[in-house]
C-alpha cells in the first residue's frame, strides 16, 4: 500500500489588519456555529465518504477558545479516485472563511447544507480556493479547510495549530485514512504566515506530527522561523512590493538552515483568459473585456491594455464596477471585496497579492519530491508558462514598508524589473525556472 500524504493548503488572501478604534461587535453566545454537531470528535467511527463524494462539515469542539468559542468548523472532500494519497488542506487569509473553497451548489443541483450552518452562513465559491481543491482532488487528495474565527477573521498564532490538529485527526478517523498519513501545507497572506506558526507548534510531537512541507502564498515570515526544519515552495507575485523583502530573507535563512527551498512567481492574466480558465463562457469573457476596453481609471487613462493584461490595480474597484455591473447581474455576483468571484478573478490577474491555483501542481510535485521546474501548468494553451520573474528596484529599496498610497500607476512607473539578482535566489527576468540547486 503507497503512503498516504496530506497535504494543508493556508490558501491567502488579505492582510492581517487589526481595525482599531471600533467598538467590539456584541457576540451572541448561543449562534448555531458555536455549537459541536459531533459530541466526541476524538472516538468517531470511521465512515469514509462514498461516491459521488460530496463535500462534507462538522462542527468540534476543542480545547482552545478563539473568537469566543472552543467549537470549530471543519469542511473536507474526498477525491473521486481508487487511492485516497492525503488531505489538501486550506486556509484563508484575514477578511475571508473556509466557504470560500466549495460552491454552495453543484453543477447538478445538490446543496452542500453545511455552509448555511458555517458562522458566515454561506459559502462563497472563490473560483481560485474552488479550482485549487479541484486540482488537488483530481491529484487523488482529499481536500480540508477550517474556519479561522480571530478578529477579522484572521488566524490565532498560537491556538489554531492544536484546533486544526483536532480538525485534521478528525477527518483521518471519519475518513479511515493511516494515523501516520503525511501532511503537506500551503497559504496565502496571514494564512501562509499561519504554516509557519504550525511547523513551531509541531514542535511537540502530538501536535501535527504529520506535517511534512509547506507552500506559503504572498506571505514572507519575519520572526516565525522556530524548529524550521521542512521543505518550502514560496508562491509569491513581483508587483506584491511589500512580501518580497521578507521572502528574499526567508528564502536565504532557510538555506543556510538545510532547508531544501524552492519559489515560483505568478504572473499577470489577461482577463478574458483567466475568466474562461475560471469556468466563465467565451461569451462573458469577451463581454466583459469590451466593456473594460470602454472605462478610464482613476488617473484617466485606459486601466486595461487592448489584449486584456490590467494596468490599474482592482482594489480602487470604483472605476471598473458599473462596466462589470453590465454583464454580471446582482444575483450572479455582489463585486465586494473579498466576497466576489469576479473581484478575485481581477486581483489574481493584476498578480499582486491574492490566492492562485496555478501552482497548485508545481506545489504538490514539490512536496511530493520530484519536482520539475519545467512542468507545464494547466493552461498552458493559453500562454502560461512557468517564469520567474525578479524583484522591482522600488520594492529592494523599501519593502516591507512600501507606500500603499498612489495606486499602482505610481508603482509601475517607479518599479523597474531587475533583469538578474544575486545567483542564491534564481531570480531572472521572464525565464523559464530552472532548478534550484541545495
Amino acid at each position: 500500500m503507497k503512503q498516504s500524504v496530506l497535504f494543508a493548503v493556508l490558501p491567502l488572501f488579505a492582510s492581517a489588519l487589526v481595525l482599531e478604534g471600533k467598538p467590539p461587535k456584541k457576540v451572541k453566545l448561543d449562534a448555531v456555529w458555536m455549537t459541536a454537531t459531533v459530541e466526541d470528535a476524538e472516538n468517531v467511527k470511521a465512515s469514509p465518504s462514498v461516491a459521488p463524494f460530496r463535500p462534507q462539515f462538522e462542527i468540534l469542539n476543542t480545547e482552545h477558545e478563539v473568537g469566543h468559542s472552543k467549537t470549530v468548523e471543519v469542511y473536507w472532500q474526498r477525491p473521486n479516485t481508487t487511492e485516497v494519497k492525503g488531505i489538501f488542506f486550506g486556509a484563508t487569509g484575514c477578511f475571508h472563511q473556509a466557504g470560500d473553497f466549495f460552491e454552495e451548489k453543484a453543477a447538478d443541483g445538490w446543496e452542500f447544507a453545511g455552509c448555511k450552518k458555517s458562522k458566515l452562513s454561506r459559502c462563497q465559491g472563490l473560483p481560485e480556493n474552488v479550482y485549487a481543491f479541484n486540482m488537488a482532488r483530481q491529484r487523488g487528495y482529499l481536500v480540508a479547510t477550517i474556519n479561522p474565527q480571530g478578529p477579522n477573521s484572521c488566524w490565532d498564532h498560537k491556538l489554531d495549530p492544536a484546533r486544526l490538529d483536532t480538525a485534521i485527526k478528525y477527518i483521518i478517523k471519519k475518513e479511515g485514512l493511516p494515523s501516520d498519513v503525511p501532511m503537506f501545507a500551503t497559504g496565502a497572506s496571514q494564512g501562509g504566515i499561519f504554516l509557519f506558526d504550525m511547523q513551531a507548534e509541531a514542535a511537540d510531537p502530538k501536535i501535527l506530527p504529520n506535517l511534512k512541507c509547506l507552500a506559503p502564498q504572498c506571505a514572507g515570515p519575519k520572526q516565525t522561523f522556530s524548529n524550521a526544519h521542512l521543505p518550502t515552495i514560496f508562491i509569491w507575485m513581483p508587483k506584491d512590493f511589500n512580501v518580497t523583502v521578507p521572502v528574499i530573507n526567508a528564502i536565504k535563512k532557510l538555506r543556510k538552515k538545510g532547508v531544501r527551498v524552492s519559489e515560483r512567481t505568478p504572473h499577470p492574466w489577461k482577463i478574458q483568459d483567466l475568466m474562461v480558465a475560471r469556468g466563465y463562457s467565451n461569451e462573458t469573457a469577451a463581454k466583459m473585456l469590451d466593456q473594460f476596453l470602454k472605462i478610464k481609471g482613476p488617473y484617466k487613462k485606459r486601466p486595461v491594455a487592448r489584449n486584456g493584461f490590467l494596468s490599474e490595480h482592482p482594489g480602487s474597484d470604483g472605476y471598473w464596477k458599473k462596466a462589470a455591473r453590465k454583464v454580471l447581474s446582482e444575483k450572479e455576483d455582489s463585486l465586494l471585496k473579498d466576497h466576489s468571484k469576479f473581484h478575485q478573478i481581477l486581483q489574481v490577474a493584476y498578480a499582486e497579492h491574492e490566492w492562485t491555483a496555478e501552482y497548485t501542481d508545481h506545489i504538490l510535485d514539490f512536496c511530493e519530491n520530484h519536482e520539475d521546474p519545467k512542468a507545464p501548468l494547466r493552461f498552458a494553451h493559453l500562454g502560461r508558462e512557468p517564469i520567474i520573474k525578479g524583484p522591482s528596484q522600488f520594492a529592494l529599496s523599501c519593502s516591507p514598508n512600501c507606500p500603499r498610497n498612489g495606486g499602482g500607476e505610481m508603482f509601475m512607473q517607479k518599479a523597474e524589473v531587475v533583469k538578474k539578482a544575486a545567483a542564491p535566489l534564481g531570480f531572472d527576468q521572464r525565464k523559464k525556472l530552472e532548478p534550484v540547486k541545495h
